[in-house]
């Protein structure tokens, strides 16, 4: 009686996998398409002035490679799930520094920008949110470098309190990112170069792409509260 419990369970674990699996296939797949349809946009001006370039390095940063670098470690990733844990978390650091290095660009490029240009763009929502985020990805990449030796560390800081703080920092830095990226979408830029129509996708696409990487470091992050608590 008991192996076909077992059978039973076996296959309906590997069923929510498989299922998990797609899922973060299809990531994947809005992840890049959104990227290259925006990249598309920003080839579509004349002159490829300073705010496109803003546009450009935030979009590749943001919505390609820290999706991307998120979902390295996650194990319903079917690039890296075959990979050891502490190769996926090396990948995992060194794809979001990448990433912050391209936002701390596209800060760079609007910045520049501002100061040729008369405007308020760091008083508006997109502007505060995009500051946040680009501050919360440093120190996020920053922490990341303990965090890569935790266990090498425990003697000075708990494991488990030092990958707190770092998902927490990551968690606010996906949340403000994410806010940015969608109050870009509403932008003079970005309407000047789409429709009301696609602005509704784009949002949509970001919100799922967001909504996806958090599972996983939310799950992750109530085990560790949870751990620390007992």
């Amino acid at each position: 009686m008991d192996t076909p419990k077992t059978a039973g369970s076996v296959r309906k674990r590997t069923l929510l996998e498989i299922v998990f699996e797609c899922i973060t296939v299809v990531v994947h797949i809005l992840a890049l398409g959104l990227t290259i349809f925006i990249i598309y946009l920003c080839f579509l001006d004349d002159s490829f002035n300073l705010r496109t370039w803003h546009v450009l390095l935030y979009t590749v940063g943001w919505t390609l490679l820290m999706t991307e670098g998120i979902l390295t470690v996650v194990k319903e990733n079917i690039f890296t799930k075959r990979l050891q844990q502490p190769t996926r978390v090396h990948i995992h650091w060194a794809t979001l520094l990448l990433a912050t290095e391209l936002i701390i660009g596209g800060l760079g490029t609007i910045v520049w920008n501002r100061s040729r240009v008369i405007g308020s763009h760091f008083l508006t929502e997109h502007g505060i949110s995009g500051i946040l985020a680009t501050v919360c990805a440093f120190v996020t990449v920053l922490n990341g470098v303990p965090a890569l030796y935790s266990a090498q560390l425990r003697k000075i800081i708990s494991p488990n309190i030092n990958k707190l703080f770092h998902a927490f920092f990551g968690f606010v830095t996906v949340v403000a990112g994410a806010y940015a990226t969608i109050t870009g979408y509403y932008t003079g830029w970005f309407r000047n170069r789409s429709s009301d129509t696609v602005i509704i996708v784009c949002f949509i696409i970001t919100l799922a792409l967001t909504l996806w990487c958090m599972v996983r470091p939310l799950v992750n992050g109530f085990t560790r509260v949870r751990n620390l608590c007992n």
